[in-house]
């Protein structure tokens, strides 16, 4: 039985340091790394780019606004309360994306070396926030770029069975109820 417990504790700690070394690996030959999506970038560049990913979100927190005004202009409250939820997750991207520029223009500002991974934190950030907008944009029911429809328009033959038509089409007077009073 000693033996038994022997065998499964180093079988779970091989499979932890298995796990370990999967979660650390390099992505699969196709996948880019953080490193490989950016060159190495000036701090002139650096801080041109931060001014338009810090444009984008703002563009993007402001249409999560707009969307809400709209649901209340619906009335609608199913799609209030998925536009507020998105809204509260959006309010927290909003203040990490905030303390990462700060951070960021003080790293350019002093050319430190952290401002690489700044850099990468705060657009990843940004993505997660443009991808609430696109969340809530569903919640009202607008369409996605990719999942609208094609435009095509299908014609079905008739229905031989149809319970709507009838097929003799007589103008028939329905019969009337008895009465015992005539």
């Amino acid at each position: 039985m000693r033996l038994l417990a022997k065998f499964f504790t180093v079988l779970v700690a091989v499979g932890g340091v298995t796990a370990l070394h999967a979660d650390t690996a390099p992505g699969l030959p196709g996948q880019k790394d953080a490193k490989d999506k950016e060159p190495n970038l000036s701090p002139a560049e650096m801080a041109t780019r931060t001014a338009k990913i810090r444009t984008g979100i703002l563009d993007d927190s402001r249409r999560v606004l707009y969307l809400r005004a709209q649901a209340k202009k619906q009335k609608d409250v199913i799609k209030l309360s998925c536009v507020n939820d998105k809204i509260v997750q959006l309010k927290a991207q909003m203040n990490i994306s905030q303390l990462t520029g700060e951070q960021l223009d003080l790293a350019i500002a002093n050319e430190h070396e952290t401002r690489k991974t700044l850099f990468t934190e705060l657009r990843t950030t940004a993505e997660a926030i443009s991808r609430l907008r696109e969340e809530a944009s569903t919640c009202i029911g607008e369409p996605e770029l990719y999942k609208q429809e094609s435009g095509i328009i299908v014609t079905e033959p008739d229905i031989i069975d149809d319970p709507n038509h009838d097929p003799f089409d007589l103008d028939v007077e329905p019969p009337a109820y008895a009465s015992p009073y005539i």
